[in-house]
């Protein structure tokens, strides 16, 4: 096994918003297994994925129109998706004055998700 080298690490940072370094896309095991199960469409787990890339330590404050832009889909196809997963627990949303979009998304996996619904179906 060789050591990672400069070319390598530029293609493992995790890539930002404000660079528009868009350098990979990430579906948990947990996502791929929703999609098998017929939970969440190909798409949702798409726009998940792009989502979870974005997921900072505070969460991804990109606006719709950026996402949509990265999805190649139309903003109201966007809202559309983002509801449906926050409808289905994958994703969380929060209310931000801070950024422009106005909420920060927050990615969960599986057994978070499933944490998650426990609950709701408690209340």
């Amino acid at each position: 096994m060789r050591d990672l080298d400069e070319n390598d690490e530029k293609w493992l940072k995790k890539p930002t918003q404000e660079g528009n370094e868009f350098r990979g896309l990430f579906i948990p095991v947990g996502i791929c297994e929703a999609v098998e199960s017929g939970e969440i469409s190909t798409t949702e787990a798409f726009v998940y994925g792009i989502v979870e890339v974005l997921n900072g330590k505070f969460g991804c404050y990109a606006t719709n129109s950026y996402l949509a832009k990265r999805c190649n889909m139309s903003e109201r196809n966007l809202r559309r998706y983002l509801s449906s997963l926050i409808d289905k627990g994958f994703i969380d949303i929060f209310e931000s004055d801070i950024y422009r979009s106005g909420r920060i998304l927050k990615t969960f996996y599986r057994e978070k998700r499933n944490e998650k619904a426990k609950k709701r179906r408690k209340s």
